[in-house]
């Protein structure tokens, strides 16, 4: 049976469909029977529209047993998250098993996280700002606002630093940083993985114009992790993590953002 064949096989499978809907209605707040439908309908044109890998089709989701395809897809609807692929919020690529078995894996998109902070009525609003030099910046630690103001004439200055400030509605604050160091070790290792992969960096966004992009992106992810363990201490949980696993720096994720941008563009 083909990959195509399986997928179709999984939509029409009516029990499938009923848990996905009522997984996605009790994490999302989604009432609505033609929105739930929607979603539905979303999660498997991704999976067609996926099915084959762009680089390496040992990789493919063709390759994954139906199986494992339900599991993910009872498992993103757990989260309430779409797999509309102008939304950004998340993505299923595959990963190899200890015991070598292909499998398909869940990634939380940048706009998936924010999507999952902001269902949580804690948080007012966060920041995302990476630090250039010449920029006026001063740190005072997790609990405490960041001075930060910049010009126009330090955009296109080297990146030293990266920050997310988060405010809750009860007024805490809670800021996560990195440095300019781990951003671009970030981006010189994303690059060298294409090298070695492709020969070239081409189609690493790491490598061109998207590269401020991409670090953002790869904050977001960062503080992402810093603020679901901060909300576990107030016992406050965004999403099981002994079934969801959240990458920083994923290959496929980038190919996968790189591609949906294309089409939206």
């Amino acid at each position: 049976m083909d990959a195509k064949t399986n997928v179709l096989n999984l939509y029409k499978d009516a029990d499938l469909k009923e848990c996905y809907k009522l997984n996605f209605k009790n994490a999302s707040g989604v009432i609505s029977d033609a929105l739930l439908n929607t979603e539905w309908n979303h999660s498997f044109r991704y999976l067609v529209e996926n099915i084959n890998h762009p680089f390496d089709p040992a990789l493919s989701l063709s390759k994954v047993n139906p199986i494992h395809l339900r599991m993910a897809l009872l498992e993103l609807s757990a989260l309430g998250l779409s797999l509309n692929q102008n939304s950004k919020q998340a993505y299923i690529s595959t990963e190899y098993s200890t015991s070598g078995k292909l499998l398909p894996k869940l990634i939380i998109g940048y706009r998936g996280m924010q999507e999952l902070i902001f269902r949580t009525k804690k948080i007012k609003n966060f920041a995302v700002q990476l630090v250039r030099d010449g920029d006026n910046f001063t740190w005072f630690g997790a609990t405490e606002a960041p001075i930060f103001s910049s010009t126009l004439n330090n955009v296109d200055k080297a990146i030293i630093a990266g920050f997310v400030k988060f405010e809750f509605w009860d007024g805490c604050i809670f800021c996560v940083s990195m440095t300019g160091i781990e951003l671009n070790t970030i981006a010189d290792e994303q690059v060298k993985k294409q090298i070695d992969m492709y020969g070239n960096a081409d189609n690493c966004l790491y490598a061109g114009a998207w590269r401020s992009l991409m670090l953002t992106i790869c904050l977001r992810r960062f503080a992402f992790k810093e603020i679901e363990s901060f909300l576990r201490q107030r016992d406050i949980v965004l999403y099981s993590t002994n079934e969801l696993s959240v990458s920083t720096d994923d290959d496929l994720l980038l190919d996968f953002e790189r591609q949906l941008n294309e089409k939206v563009s």
